[in-house]
């Protein structure tokens, strides 16, 4: 029944069509999808790029629920994908490129491990000296004083 379906618009199915040639094309078979989505990933790149508003106006929840919904989908996997392999093939041929990428991202590697090391030291020094400052501050049970004066009800203050 779907290969019966006359498709009109390539990218997106043109008015009045039900469906699109791309999306005819991706529902013959896995190879079909996996070719069509590497050919649509550079139209939903420069669509998003050129429709900002559309997924960045999040005070509208229609914009809000197509962020989410693109930031786990396969549009997303797949221009993610055609942007790595972009990156791969130039950095094969240009050797001073992949070695900057590589600085960069070891950079930013070393960065973020040094920030949560810093703050997994703060969190255990915190904890020691809230250790510490039980330990000075505590008090025998039962004693209660107020500036040297003992309110304690029994003869015997522990104090």
């Amino acid at each position: 029944m779907a290969e019966d379906a006359v498709c009109a618009g390539f990218f997106r199915a043109a008015e009045g069509a039900k469906i699109s040639c791309l999306d005819q094309f991706q529902d013959g078979n896995l190879v079909n999808f996996f070719f069509g989505n590497i050919l649509e990933a550079f139209y939903n790149f420069f669509a998003a790029l050129l429709n900002l508003g559309m997924w960045l106006n999040w005070s509208n929840s229609e914009s809000l629920m197509r962020f989410i919904y693109y930031g786990a989908s396969v549009e997303l996997f797949f221009v993610l994908l055609i942007g790595l392999l972009i990156v791969t093939a130039f950095g094969i041929w240009s050797r001073r490129f992949m070695w900057g990428c590589v600085r960069g991202l070891e950079g930013f590697a070393n960065a973020t491990g040094r920030f949560f090391a810093w703050a997994g030291l703060l969190m255990v020094l915190q904890q020691i000296i809230i250790v510490f400052m039980q330990r000075i501050f505590t008090r025998p049970v039962g004693c209660h004083s107020l500036c040297g004066i003992h309110l304690c009800a029994r003869r015997a203050c522990p104090c």
